[in-house]
This record gives C-alpha cells, structure tokens and sequence, in this order.
C-alpha cells in the first residue's frame, strides 16, 4: 500500500512538472484592462469644392475567454462616410496591469492589403493612476495632431467600477539585458545587394530599461544601376522599456541618422516589441521593419541573443 502511494505522488510530481514547461508562459491577470474603450475625431477636407467634414469612431472592447485576453477593434465613419470601408479587428493582449499591447490575429479582410500583418502590434496601452494612454502601432489616428504617441485618446466607457491598483511591484525587466541581432541581405545580381544589420542593446541605469538600437546598412550596388549609393549608412536609436519578463515593447527616445540627431516627430511609438517563450524570443515589428518580406512577419524568430 505504502508503494502504490509512493508511486502515486511520483506521477502527480511527473505531471505538474511537464505541464508548467510545457507551453507559453503563464498569462499575466489582465482582468483589470476588461472593458470598452472610445475615442472619436473630426476631419476636413476639401471634395468637389466643398469641405466636408467626416467623423471616425474608434472602439476597443477587452474581455476574457477561456484563460486568454482578447480585444475587438471596431474603426467605423458612421453616416458621416457612408462609402468607407468599416474596419474590425481581432487581438490578443499581451503585457500587465501598467502596460499592454494588442497583437492582430485577424480582421475583416479590407485592412491588410494596406501593408498590415497578422501578428502585427495595433496599438499599445499604457495606465497611470486612472490616465490611458494610447501608442499607436500598425493601427493611427486620422488626424495629424492624433497621430502622436504617449497621450490621453481613448477612454474607458464608465461601467460604475474602478481600477483597483494591486499595488505590484515594478516589473523585473533584467533578463532582457544583453545584446540581440539580426541581418539581412537583399537585392540581386542586376542591381547589386545591401546587408542590413540590427543590434539592440539592453541595459538598466537608474532602475530603468532602455535599449540602444542600430541599424547599419552597407550598400554595393552596381555602377551601370545605382553606383551612388554605394557605401554604408548607420542609425542609432535610443529607446525605453515597458513590459514584464515575457512582454517588452521599445518606445523610442531620441535617434541619430548618419550621426545627426533625429527631430522628435516619431517620438514616444514603438520601435518594436519582444515576447519570451522559453528560450526563444519572437519579434513583434512597428515602425522599424526589415525589408524581405519574408521577415516583415511578426511572431517570428529574428533577433538572437549574443550574450
């Protein structure tokens, strides 16, 4: 009898074991995000002469299903643009009480023949105090004056409850730390080839993240086609971090191009974004992404860690 309860407990340890590696990493507790979230612009332009004005309406539900985070994204003109498509998107969120990001999985066919990839991040969300603030990814406002990240667009539809903070400690971001590449080569033997390469540096400095990114490109290009452009180019970014130990998102600082500092215009997006499965970590492009339309796909493998 003694046996046969050892062996017991042996199995149910054998169990527990092979399911907590098995898998993705643990889903974070997103239920404080769970709601419906609005926001609405006005704009003008001029047809046939006259200024017409259109209203674009953006709708952002959160819920839960079966253990998992998901959003509809509902983009719509309303009467005010009868013959514009109405845009609707399924995501995934990823990320923590501070800070999420919704992942495309999949839509209602119109959006992505404009350049949008499954798996791309849409837009991001980050909360202070009772403050959503809104970064656009693959998803932008219309308007110009919208279309800055790290400010206050849409809002929570007041359901009568209240974010209760959780009082969490400050996410570990540490085992980010190191140095991360990927290259590529591109082009063909009537025009010639460019190799591009991206290193990302991650470090902490006054218990915070942030990441230094390069992307150097080295161009050999044929005389009898483009021999002006030979040579190589370098830019540098200076991003910070948001996320947890499974989920990052790099959200950029300031940049330099071939030396000179970058205006501030694309300050505050996402650069990219990173996700950790075991050992491996999977890459969420925004406004950096590679060429070959081969790795334009989020959700792959494409950076390595080097140390």
């Amino acid at each position: 009898m003694k046996k046969m309860f050892y062996i017991a407990i042996l199995w149910v340890v054998l169990i527990l074991s092979f399911s907590s590696c098995s898998g993705d990493n643990p889903a974070n507790d997103l239920s404080s995000w769970v709601g419906t979230y609005v926001f609405e612009e006005i704009y003008e332009h001029n047809s046939y002469y006259e200024i017409t004005r259109t209203r674009q309406y953006y709708e952002v539900t959160i819920y839960e299903d079966n253990g998992e985070y998901l959003a509809n994204i509902l983009v719509d003109h309303w009467e005010s643009a009868p013959n514009m498509p109405v845009y609707n998107f399924l995501t995934k969120i990823y990320g923590n009480d501070e800070w999420i990001s919704l992942v495309l999985i999949s839509d209602n066919g119109d959006y992505l023949s404009t350049g949008t990839y499954i798996y791309s991040v849409l837009l991001s969300f980050r909360r202070e105090g009772s403050d959503i603030y809104t970064y656009w990814g693959e998803l932008k406002a219309w308007v110009d004056e919208n279309q800055q990240s790290d400010r206050i667009y849409l809002k929570k539809v007041d359901d009568g409850s209240e974010f209760e903070s959780r009082n969490i400690d400050k996410a570990d971001l540490s085992p980010w730390v190191g140095t991360y590449i990927f290259e590529e080569t591109w082009g063909n033997i009537h025009w010639g080839t460019q190799n591009d390469y991206y290193e990302i540096t991650i470090y902490e400095k006054n218990i915070e993240y942030f990441a230094d990114i390069l992307i150097e490109k080295e161009t050999e290009w044929n005389e009898s086609w483009d021999g002006e452009r030979n040579g190589t180019s370098k830019v540098k970014l200076h991003a910070k971090l948001i996320g947890d130990e499974n989920w990052i998102s790099l959200m950029l600082l300031e940049y330099w191009e071939d030396g000179v500092l970058g205006t501030r215009r694309q300050s505050d997006d996402i650069m990219l974004s990173f996700r950790r499965e075991g050992s491996d970590i999977y890459t969420y492009w925004g406004r950096i992404r590679p060429y070959n339309y081969e790795n334009q796909l989020s959700n792959k493998i494409h950076f390595v860690k080097i140390d």
